[in-house]
């Protein structure tokens, strides 16, 4: 594993982000055709209106997924979260907004836990806001995971989302209208099968080496895009004919009932992509290139119709590769779209970067545009309440106690979560409780206002968390914040306490429409459902001291969602880690009980 980087952590020197500095970048080089927005979007400087506009984004170290991606006939905008960490519902919205002056918005989500909720939350708010219509497409390709494993969370969207992009953008800058794109997006998504392969993990700046190294005789087998493990293990390395054998076998399979998920008939148009993850060299890539087209000759009868290589959608440095194939006969039935007008779109000029160049442009693309509004007022994110209560005293010390235990346990929840997932768990929740103890030491000495707490902690959740954790967390608290409010605004004489606790079921019932995680699906919900329904049985203390023994028990569960559903099975009663969100809501509890951390 590689472990030097130019930047050792996600700011540079002067404290801005990493992300917003390549971002930064990537507009200095375009001479003025793209806008940075703050935020961390990137548009394209024009856009001619009376043409649909395409926006797709993810969490960053994918690049050039998906501000590279951004040019005239491919997206018209991106959103970039922070490292492995989807971008937020506010991002995703304000570029909503930036687009709105089109004839409509497709929406490219890849199938992550975080990005769906972000991405489906920001397109269900614009759409009941009357803007201009979204339609969303979600790509989800990957192949590794079988059926039987991924009936929650599906497929993984890997670099499949690359083609889709390039496709959609293209149909858009010819006219197409949002129906035909949406119709179009979902055909192509539908029809492509994705697996990779990785001669190690990789390190993320500002990170410890707990992911571990790959020993050096040992490649992993469909391994996931943010360091998850793959399907197996395989050593000795095998001979790149074997593995490219392997590799198709899992893509074109028919008799594999848990990954046949495309059809593959004689004479198939199909387009090849080799996705370089991020450390391989062109000299290799190529070499694996050729013998991929010559296999699925000799063994597939498949001449695709289009090859192209190149690093689309990456896991920073990992030293990996994936083949995407993409069946445009498929496609071309379900939507009564000729494969010669498909190969136009695929072979369309564009400006955007990373694309590789398959064809020579035919025509100059279109100047004559409408500018985009290239800044947008932020929202107040100082509400105001006219009626509120007012907490008790001892709140901001068992606060501030929540916060520490969290600070405390954080080491301890990476080492879990590096196991059973993408290993930010700790960081993520010590993101949120630093930005809190921040607040706090503006308002101290002030008498705390409920309404206003839980308004800052929505925001905190959702703009400096980020993640998966960050929109459960952002969604549960606008709920409980709601339920607070409906029962104490305008009634004199309330018991603040009882409004705390009784609020609390109502929150949790807003959290389940956004979320299919229950209870036995080693989530955060192992701790957070018990906990609510104890709470209303046998009171606070009673409940945290059940919410321990839930997080201790999830020891024993299978993961159903989430990235460790890609760890490899195991089975109920297996002895893991505990889930490090479900202990990290513990831990939070047992401060606002008045409880110290204790080392395991």
């Amino acid at each position: 594993m590689a472990t030097k980087h130019f930047f050792n952590a996600q700011t540079d020197g002067s404290g801005t982000s990493l992300v917003a500095k390549h971002l930064e970048g990537l507009v200095a080089c375009r001479g003025g055709s793209l806008v940075l927005h703050p935020d961390n979007i990137v548009t394209v400087a024009h856009h001619e209106k009376a043409k649909v506009a395409v926006i797709s984004g993810c969490g960053s170290g994918h690049e050039p997924g998906m501000a590279h991606f951004v040019g005239c006939g491919m997206l018209t905008a991106a959103v970039q979260g922070e490292l492995f960490a989807s971008p937020s519902t506010r991002q995703i919205r304000k570029a909503l907004n930036m687009c709105s002056r089109s004839a409509g918005i497709i929406l490219i989500i890849i199938n992550y836990t975080g990005d769906m909720l972000h991405f489906g939350l920001a397109a269900q708010q614009h759409n009941a806001s009357g803007n201009t219509p979204v339609r969303s497409v979600v790509v989800a390709d990957d192949v590794a995971v079988g059926r039987s494993r991924n009936s929650l969370v599906g497929r993984r969207g890997l670099a499949g989302a690359a083609i889709v992009m390039k496709l959609i953008g293209a149909a858009a800058a010819a006219g197409l209208s949002l129906q035909e794109c949406g119709a179009l997006g979902d055909a192509i998504a539908s029809n492509q099968v994705t697996v990779g392969s990785s001669l190690d993990h990789i390190h993320v700046p500002g990170r410890s080496q707990e992911y571990g190294s790959l020993t050096d005789d040992t490649l992993e087998l469909g391994m996931g895009i943010h360091n998850e493990p793959g399907v197996r293990l395989i050593s000795p390395i095998p001979k790149p004919t074997d593995l490219i054998s392997e590799m198709l076998a899992l893509l074109l399979d028919a008799e594999d009932t848990e990954r046949a998920y495309v059809p593959v008939n004689d004479n198939d148009a199909e387009l090849l992509t080799i996705n370089n993850l991020g450390g391989v060299s062109l000299l290799e890539l190529s070499a694996f290139t050729a013998h991929t087209v010559a296999i699925l000759k000799q063994r597939y009868s498949i001449c695709p119709i289009r090859v192209m290589q190149g690093t689309l959608i990456s896991s920073l440095n990992a030293p990996g590769v994936s083949i995407t194939l993409t069946n445009l006969t498929n496609v071309s039935r379900s939507t009564s779209t000729s494969i010669d007008r498909i190969l136009e779109f695929y072979d369309a000029a564009t400006d955007a970067t990373a694309w590789p160049r398959t064809a020579l442009p035919i025509k100059e693309m279109t100047t004559n545009a409408a500018r985009l509004v290239e800044t947008i007022e932020d929202e107040d994110d100082k509400p105001s309440f006219s009626q509120d209560l007012r907490l008790p005293a001892e709140t901001e010390e068992r606060l501030r106690l929540s916060c520490q235990n969290v600070i405390s346990a954080e080491p301890m929840l990476t080492v879990w979560d590096t196991e059973m997932g993408d290993g930010d768990c700790g960081e993520t929740l010590t993101r949120g409780v630093k930005s809190l103890l921040l607040w706090l030491d503006t308002v101290s000495g002030q008498s705390l206002s409920i309404l206003s707490l839980l308004s800052r902690i929505v925001h905190i959740c959702e703009e400096d968390m980020g993640g998966t954790l960050g929109a459960i967390f952002a969604i549960f608290f606008a709920s409980y914040q709601k339920q607070v409010s409906e029962r104490c605004v305008g009634k004199d004489g309330t018991v603040i306490q009882n409004v705390l606790l009784q609020s609390l079921a109502g929150a949790l019932e807003g959290l389940c429409k956004y979320t299919l995680a229950r209870e036995g699906d080693r989530t955060v919900m192992d701790v957070l459902i018990p906990f609510v329904q104890r709470v209303a049985e046998d009171g606070f203390e009673s409940a945290v001291n059940f919410a321990k023994d839930k997080a201790e028990y999830t020891r024993r569960m299978v993961p159903k969602l989430g990235r460790g559903t890609y760890v490899g099975e195991g089975s109920a009663g297996t002895i893991r880690p505990p889930d490090p969100g479900a202990y990290g809501v513990y831990e939070i509890l047992r401060g606002l009980n008045g409880q110290s951390y204790e080392e395991l």
